[in-house]
């Protein structure tokens, strides 16, 4: 998932590579920027129509970038991660969201997979397309079971609404979901106060069947240490299907 604007690399590092990158003649520098945009390497063609640069160059740039080996021998994209990040924190704001747009694009012309589209599409400030790719990441990784994976497309959605109030907010049967995800992370704290939100909402509604939802899930052994209170969860929770 997106991690760009990480802060995060140490300091000896970080002044090592921007003294570095600065000294890169601009024509190179653009370059390193636009591979910076990629976690994995892409073909020529979206390059090309992302960069807006002429393949000749960009392959001569590229030659220079390899040369000084900040670039991969084999492919098209930055080999140090601390080099990606840093490329990418230094293009400014403006011209980093019109980047990621047009990387949103074309990669979804080239049927890219919807866990970059997403990134790409939040860093191009698109956040009710982004949280709608994360809504549905977040439901395919709980059903696939891989509940780390799902809280973090879950907190990415989130993270969208917060961003653009017309981010639906996660349903409450979403929230049940990613309290699930907490408990299997060990975060049994998390995984209540989501839960009992979720069950102050569901009496004010009277919905049966959220309401068994919300009291199956705190009555897990993941969420809930005591026999006896699971047991009373679990019988909240069948008296409520009746």
């Amino acid at each position: 998932c997106r991690n760009f604007g990480q802060k995060g690399i140490p300091k000896r590092v970080r002044t090592a590579l921007s003294g570095a990158l600065f000294r890169l003649p601009t024509p190179i520098k653009r370059v390193a920027e636009i591979l910076s945009l990629f976690e994995q390497p892409v073909d020529w063609s979206v390059l090309s129509r992302i960069s807006g640069i002429s393949e000749e160059s960009f392959r001569q740039s590229l030659s220079a970038l390899r040369r000084i080996g900040l670039v991969q021998t084999d492919g098209l994209s930055i080999r140090y991660p601390d080099a990606r990040t840093l490329l990418h924190l230094r293009i400014s704001k403006v011209r980093r969201t019109d980047l990621h747009t047009r990387c949103f694009r074309h990669l979804k012309e080239e049927g890219c997979s919807d866990s970059i589209l997403a990134d790409d599409a939040f860093q191009g400030e698109q956040f009710e397309t982004a949280g709608a790719l994360y809504r549905q990441l977040a439901r395919d990784s709980f059903f696939s079971k891989n509940y780390r994976d799902a809280a973090r497309y879950y907190r990415a959605m989130a993270e969208c609404r917060v961003k653009d109030s017309l981010v639906p907010a996660l349903d409450p049967s979403d929230n049940v979901k990613l309290a699930t995800c907490c408990a299997y992370q060990g975060e049994k704290g998390g995984a209540r106060r989501i839960l009992e939100q979720v069950l102050k909402a569901s009496l004010a509604q009277e919905d049966p069947a959220l309401l068994s939802s919300v009291y199956a899930t705190m009555a897990s052994p993941l969420i809930e240490d005591s026999g006896q209170e699971r047991v009373r969860l679990s019988d909240c929770g069948v008296f409520r299907e009746r």
